[in-house]
Formats: C-alpha cells, sequence, structure tokens
C-alpha cells in the first residue's frame, strides 16, 4: 500500500490533493485505508465562506420595523413588549396617571410608525411609477429607431429593385422580342408542313 503526502501552502496550510490508494482486491487494506482517509480529513481545515451580504434599508425606520418583526432577534415582537402587557386596574391615582401616560405613547408611536409605514409606501409607489415611466419612455425610444432602420431598409429595397429593373428592362425586352420572332417563325414552320403535307395526299 502507498499513500500519497499532503503537502504545505505558502501559509504553511495542508493542501489535500488525493485520497490514499489502496487494492481493492485486498479487503484487509479497506479499513486502515478509511481511516487513513478520516485522518487526512481531520487535519484539513474547512474553507473560510464569505459573509452573507446584510440586508439595506432605505431607511432606519424600515430597518427597526424589520429587526423588531424578526424572531429571534434582540429585540422582542412587539405583542411580547413589557409596556404593552395586561397590567390590570390601577389602584392608586399615581398609577393612573402612568397608565394614560403610558396608553398615550403606545398611540403615538404607533400613529408615527403608521405615519412613516405610509411614507415609506408612497416612496416606494412613487419610485416604481418613475421607473415604468422611464420604461415607458425607452421602449418608445426604441420604437422609433426600429421603425427608422425599417424605412431605410425599405427605401434600400426599393432602390435594389429600381437599379435592377433599369439593368434588366432592356434584356427583358430583347428576350420577349426574340421569344415572339421564335413563336412566328414556329408557327410559319407548321404551317408550311401542313401545307407540303396536303399537297402531297391531293396529288
Amino acid at each position: 500500500m502507498r499513500t500519497i503526502s499532503t503537502p504545505m501552502d505558502e501559509a504553511g496550510h495542508r493542501v489535500w490533493d488525493s485520497l490514499p490508494y489502496f487494492e481493492s482486491a485486498n479487503k484487509d487494506y479497506e479499513e486502515y485505508a478509511l481511516a487513513l482517509i478520516e485522518d487526512e480529513m481531520k487535519l484539513v481545515k474547512p474553507p473560510i465562506l464569505p459573509d452573507i451580504t446584510p440586508i439595506r434599508f432605505r431607511s432606519a425606520g424600515m430597518k427597526k420595523e424589520c429587526e423588531i418583526l424578526i424572531v429571534g432577534s434582540k429585540f422582542e415582537q412587539r405583542k411580547q413588549l413589557p409596556h404593552q402587557k395586561h397590567q390590570g386596574e390601577p389602584r392608586t391615582e399615581k398609577a393612573s396617571i402612568s397608565g394614560v401616560q403610558d396608553a398615550k405613547c403606545k398611540y403615538e408611536t404607533e400613529r408615527i410608525r403608521s405615519q412613516l409605514l405610509e411614507v415609506e409606501k408612497n416612496e416606494a409607489a412613487e419610485s416604481w411609477k418613475s421607473f415604468n415611466e422611464s420604461l415607458s419612455l425607452h421602449q418608445m425610444e426604441l420604437s422609433r429607431v426600429v421603425k427608422k432602420q425599417f424605412e431605410a431598409v425599405e427605401e434600400i429595397n426599393y432602390e435594389r429593385q429600381k437599379a435592377q429593373q433599369q439593368q434588366l428592362g432592356p434584356q427583358i425586352e430583347t428576350l420577349s422580342t426574340e421569344y415572339q420572332r421564335t413563336l412566328y417563325r414556329r408557327n410559319q414552320f407548321k404551317h408550311s408542313i401542313g401545307s407540303r403535307d396536303g399537297n402531297e395526299m391531293h396529288s
């Protein structure tokens, strides 16, 4: 049995370029070869994968909104926030005033959040509208260019056809004249043969 040693790279790390070789005909080597393979795999360090590209948000408000909704994030879900838990009936005037203030804060927070989401929605809608308008303008420009090119091709074809007619016109007229003469001669020849046959029959 023979094995290929693993060389080192410039950083001193092992480079695993092949597996140990063993004769398949001898089963006694199989376990030993598998053990060598496992040892080689333990020496090989896993590759370093690049980090996942972080999500980019248009605003800090959208980022925090996403972080709040993500399960398992450092922020608690909105339904589990302490200030939203049911506190029961206030027992003192101070607790009542505090509860009213907390309710006002909750309401204001949700109102501002709703306004921010509405602004973000309108901004996104305007962005898509602008993008669609730019696509429409681009399509109109491309249609104009294609139409212009089509007209140029049609003009070239017309000029080429016209030039061919001017060049081949006399030849076509000559061939037509020759055809008429040949047809006239053939008819005369047939008439002559018919007349000669008739004279021979009468004689």
